[in-house]
Order: C-alpha cells, then structure tokens, then sequence
C-alpha cells in the first residue's frame, strides 16, 4: 500500500503549514484557471508504515499549492502527473497510485480542500504531457483553459515557463520556496511582534530569534538539496531540457500533441512549420497536418515513434 501522507512532514517546519480553512466561494481571482502544480514522482520506501510516497519534492510543492489557494489567488488547484508505465511501477515501487492522485489526498485529508477545488490530471508522463493532459482536463469540465499560476519548485521553472509559452498560454510562475518561505516570513514576524508586546527579551535578542526563524525553511530546502542524489542530478540535468524546449520541437512536440479540441487546433497552427519539419524527419508516423488536428491519434505511437533526445 502507499505510504501515509503524513509521513513527508518532517521535511517542512510544521508551524510554516497553513492551517486548513475554506475559502470563501463567491469572489474574483486573480489567477481564475487555476494553479496547475507539476507533479515529482515517489521517494524511498517510508520509514514509517512501509508502502510508497510522495517524493518530498512533490509534498512540497503540494504544500505550497495549497498556500496559493489559501491565500486567495485561484479557485482551483491542477494536479498533474501520471505513471508512465504501470508495470514499471509496480514492479519497481510496488503499490502505488499517480502522483496527482497522491498529491489530491494529501490536500483532502490534511488540510481539507474541498473536491471542488481540486482538478486531477493522472494521465501524463513527463512536464510537457502535463499541461496538455491539464487543459484536456479543464476543457471536459468546461472550466478556463488560461490565466494560470504555474508552481514547481525553483530549478524546475525555466521549463515550466518554455512549455506554457508554447501552448501560448497567460501564465505566472511561482516556485514552491518562495510559497513556502512567504509563509516562514509571516509566521516569523508574528513572533517577532508576540515577543516585543511580552517585553521579555532585547530588541537584539528579538532581532536574532527573528533572522532565525524567517530563513528556516529556506535552510531545510538547502539542506535537502544538497544531501539529496536525485535532485542533485536534476537539478544538473535541467539546463539541457531548457535548451531542448528552445532548439528541439521534436523533442516536446509529440508530448504536447496530447491536448485535444480547440487547443490542438491552436497548437498546430503555432507551431505549423516545425511540426511539418519534424514529420519529414519521421515518415513512419505517415500523419500530416490535417490528421493531426483531428486528434485521430493515441500521442504515444508518436512519442514512441518521433520524440527526439534533448
């Protein structure tokens, strides 16, 4: 079985969490499609419980998504992330369920985001699949298929960024530090003030606990980071997927191909001139410009078939 959501916790300070509350249903937001948050896959076995769970760089970006939403910027929260291969996943973590889905039971059970609020995209297998399995997600819903926060966390960004651009989406990025440490901010200068209305300490010694406090979040981050071997190695690896997403349509194309409807239409149209390039280079998938924006087509064959290394 998976692991308990709980079990992530310790990775972020307790007090920095907000604590659960709904919203109130009937206002504007500034970001109305919502805050679509890139999943991150699994970690080790739990400690505790057995069972697999979410990587501590998904809780964390799970975390801030719900900082986001609590704080009023959007009515929604866009999980995404699916299993790329069921029996490789199993066979390599056992029991598990898709990182969205994961993600959406920790915001139900710890802090209480109604089903309302929550869109699961559980059908994708890398970032650029993401965002088209997102808005395919959003069109079945008749929900707005622009004007997003995107969230990740920091060395993810830049991507993120690219692929909105290319699906020639309104977006904002937002990492989950700068979510987060918002938060170690704010809870730091409410001690801050607790402590000079008590009149027990110095302003130094004020001064000192609150220099503390306000970067603790971004030291647990850091310290993570750099203990931590897969992200180290990702974060080494992601310039090369930045500059793939600028030079190499083959590369994100056939992963961007899984939006469907209208936005297929547009993305077709954008991109008419590499897609035509890319399909001569790939004569097997035998499609032209015309069947793709039919959508007549399951989008792995031609990941399988066409997708280039970055």
């Amino acid at each position: 079985m998976p692991g308990s959501i709980e079990q992530n916790v310790g990775e972020i300070p307790e007090e920095i969490i907000p604590s659960p509350e709904s919203q109130e249903s009937e206002q504007n937001y500034p970001f109305d499609g919502g805050i679509i948050v890139f999943g991150h896959g699994w970690s080790k076995e739990a400690p505790v419980g057995g069972g697999w769970q979410l990587s501590p760089e998904a809780y964390m970006r799970a975390v801030a998504a719900y900082q986001l939403w609590h704080e009023g910027l959007a009515p929604r929260i866009i999980l995404t992330g699916g299993m790329p291969n069921k029996e490789w996943a199993q066979k390599n973590y056992g029991d598990v369920q898709a990182n969205s889905i994961q993600m959406a039971e920790l915001l139900r059970k710890k802090f209480k985001v109604p089903e309302e609020a929550i869109v699961i995209e559980d059908q994708s297998i890398k970032t650029v699949d993401n965002v088209a399995h997102a808005l395919n997600s959003l069109q079945e819903s008749g929900l707005p298929t622009d004007n997003f926060l995107t969230l990740s966390t920091g060395f993810h960004m830049d991507r993120v960024t690219s692929i909105m651009q290319k699906f020639g989406l309104e977006s904002l990025p937002k990492t989950a530090e700068e979510a987060l440490n918002d938060r170690a901010l704010e809870h730091a200068e409410k001690i801050r003030q607790r402590e000079r209305e008590r009149g027990v300490l110095s302003e130094q010694e004020i001064e000192k606990n609150y220099q503390m406090q306000k970067s603790r979040y971004e030291r647990v981050v850091e310290r993570f980071k750099r203990n931590n071997e897969v992200i180290k190695n990702e974060i080494n690896e992601e310039p090369t997927y930045v500059r793939a997403m600028q030079e190499k349509p083959g590369f994100w194309l056939p992963l961007a191909l899984a939006v469907r409807g209208e936005k297929l239409k547009e993305l077709v149209e954008t991109h008419r001139t590499d897609i035509e390039d890319w399909l001569a280079r790939h004569p097997d998938i035998d499609m032209g410009i015309e069947d793709l924006m039919l959508g007549n087509f399951d989008y792995r064959e031609l990941v399988n078939k066409g997708r280039e290394k970055p």
